[in-house]
């Protein structure tokens, strides 16, 4: 038996169902059974990575790192997590967006909320704001994603005579893959248009009844 599986078999016997779909702040917010599985994955990937076994668990998809103080160690470490999951890292640098001028945070999170399948983000220069910034960013990218999928998507496959929520979820993540390419070349460009004017252009794409 492999030591993967071993470890697999550990996980299957902690507690973990409340870090699915949620964000990761704290360590002391976490339970005995949390920080026990952060590890014991962390020792599966290790093994896997040892064995020259793939790790990869996404085909395509992005990592968006936003970092707003100067990191090396932990820019290179988020990079390295997104290679070894299968996720390509996209670079948001404020500079080059439209927060540069004046767009809001919850502007860009709403962007940026059914695109990427992570988000890393860095922000300690000051004591607590770094803390406020990502919760903001973090609840925004939340309110994005349920706004947009319960006003939008879901009422354009009930137009189409689509009612199975599962087989809704499996129409859109084949159109999450156009919508990654969109958002890639976006980042790439500088972030020239706007998140409205993006979102503009991406609407106008979408089928009609």
């Amino acid at each position: 038996m492999s030591k993967t599986v071993e470890l697999a078999r550990h996980l299957e016997t902690l507690h973990i169902n409340n870090m699915y779909k949620s964000d990761f702040y704290w360590t002391w917010d976490k339970t005995d059974d949390e920080i026990d599985a952060i590890f014991t994955v962390a020792d599966a990937l290790r093994d896997l990575r040892e064995r020259n076994k793939s790790t990869k668990i996404f085909n395509s998809g992005l990592g968006i790192s936003l970092f707003r103080d100067n990191s090396t160690r932990t820019r290179f470490s988020f990079a390295s997590a997104c290679n070894l999951l299968g996720l390509e890292e996209q670079v948001l640098d404020e500079k080059k967006s439209q927060i540069a001028h004046g767009e809001t945070v919850r502007e860009t999170a709403n962007m940026v909320s059914f695109m990427a399948d992570v988000i890393g983000i860095r922000d300690d220069m000051y004591i607590h704001q770094g803390h406020e910034y990502q919760k903001t960013f973090m609840d925004a990218l939340e309110d994005g994603y349920q706004l947009f999928w319960e006003k939008k998507i879901q009422p354009l496959f009930l137009a189409h005579r689509v009612e199975s929520e599962a087989r809704m979820r499996y129409y859109f993540a084949y159109a999450k893959s156009g919508f990654v390419t969109i958002l890639r070349m976006w980042l790439e460009g500088g972030c020239r248009e706007s998140p409205r004017e993006l979102a503009g252009i991406i609407h106008k794409m979408l089928p009609t009844r």
